[in-house]
């Protein structure tokens, strides 16, 4: 095989590489835009589930996600879920069926302040969980 042929060679195979790679670093860039994208959009859901007197939203004026949105939200985020064994999910859900509990709890007069606190405590772990495992997923 001549020089040139090789010299060509080299150059075409390297520049294939370069294409390559800057396909899978725009595509891995893209990813993540798209995730922290919908991660704010479901943080910001989850703060709007959280009952105002345990002090993550500002105003009591701010509607709860309905149904069809918490699904469309878990959906999406099980679509995306790679390698981070879907833990963004299941601390999602976390902090909706525990707000959820608490707004019922907290209306029940007959509710003990012990149960309350718990559930509460239940509420703030999972919104911990959820921004540690968004802010991991994001790396």
């Amino acid at each position: 095989m001549s020089e040139t042929l090789q010299v060509a060679l080299l150059a075409a195979s390297t520049g294939l590489a370069g294409v390559w790679l800057g396909q899978f670093l725009a595509g891995r860039s893209n990813r993540k835009d798209r995730l922290r994208a919908l991660y704010a959009e479901v943080m910001a859901a989850a703060l709007r589930l959280t009952p105002k007197s345990l002090g993550y939203k500002m105003s009591e004026d701010t509607e709860i996600p309905q149904p069809a949105e918490i699904d469309g939200f878990i959906a999406r985020l099980m679509v995306e879920s790679e390698k981070d064994e879907d833990e963004v999910r299941k601390a999602f859900i976390g902090v909706f069926n525990f707000s959820m509990l608490y707004g019922i709890d907290k209306q029940d007069p007959r509710a003990p302040g012990v149960e309350l606190r718990k559930t509460a405590d239940h509420v703030k772990k999972n919104l911990e969980d959820l921004q540690r495992a968004m802010r991991a997923r994001l790396k």
